[in-house]
């Protein structure tokens, strides 16, 4: 018996060789189980190309990921707990901002966060120096000293801010750092406007939107990472159709051109013989 199971292996070199003869052998489930999966994968990514279509795919499911993990820090604590995660919110509105938009690569999303990063700590120390110098005026003059030592020191960093970016060309490449540095000082120096001033909290939202801007990295580049090279590859693309579309147009206006002085010389020629 085995030798005619031999000589069938033999006379077969294509048959692919088990480690058991026979269809229920453990290579060929395994095989078998690898070719149906294969192929279910692949229905499965032609169905979301052709109805959702990859790139919002991936996008929507790097943003589920990253919010719904740094949404853990409010989550994963009881709101009767006191001794709770504090303004772990902010951990959450800043992953949305760092991983939002679907174009941005890994590299990309690197340098915003770090763009944010700069805006974020200059901002928070601009805040509380102002917030301390806004309770030496409420000690010594009462509240309403403070609230106009406030509005004039927010509008002085404010004006001193987008000048100064403008004046320095900033905008153009550090535009999100200087909306981030005003958002900051404003969100440190209000809390300090109270019948407690609570300088804490400031101290808080600084620690979780630097938290938020490591986490929104780090999932970034682990969740459906867009690598720059692909990036890349869609603007020479997309400028290559362009200078196709627009040589296109440039020869279907020269030859209207050329017809129509053509049809001239035509009429020309045909008055002077007449």
């Amino acid at each position: 018996m085995y030798i005619s199971e031999t000589k069938e292996l033999i006379s077969q070199p294509n048959a692919p060789v088990s480690s058991t003869t026979g269809n229920g052998s453990p290579t060929h489930r395994k095989q078998h189980c690898q070719l149906a999966g294969s192929s279910i994968y692949q229905q499965l990514m032609k169905w979301i190309e052709h109805n959702i279509g990859a790139d919002a795919f991936y996008f929507g499911v790097r943003m589920s990921v990253c919010l719904t993990i740094s949404s853990l820090f409010v989550l994963v604590q009881a709101p009767s707990d006191k001794h709770h995660f504090p303004e772990g919110m902010w951990v959450l509105i800043t992953v949305l901002f760092v991983c939002w938009f679907p174009t941005l690569d890994a590299a990309s999303v690197l340098e915003k966060s770090i763009q944010r990063l700069i805006g974020t700590l200059i901002g928070a120390s601009l805040g509380l120096l102002c917030g301390f110098v806004s309770i030496f005026f409420a000690d010594r003059f009462g509240v309403h000293a403070q609230a106009i030592s406030i509005g004039v020191q927010l509008a002085i960093v404010s004006f001193s801010a987008c000048s100064y970016a403008v004046k320095k060309k900033f905008l153009p490449r550090y535009n999100y750092s200087v909306i981030l540095l005003i958002l900051t000082y404003a969100i440190c120096l209000m809390p300090f406007y109270s019948v407690v001033p609570n300088w804490r909290r400031s101290i808080f939202r600084i620690v979780n939107v630097i938290i938020g801007c490591f986490l929104g990295v780090g999932l970034s580049m682990v969740v459906f990472p867009r690598p720059t090279v692909s990036i890349i590859q869609d603007k020479i693309s997309k400028q290559i159709e362009l200078a196709g579309e627009v040589s296109e147009a440039v020869l279907h206006t020269a030859a209207d051109v050329f017809a129509d002085k053509t049809y001239e010389k035509i009429v020309l020629d045909d008055e002077i013989l007449v």
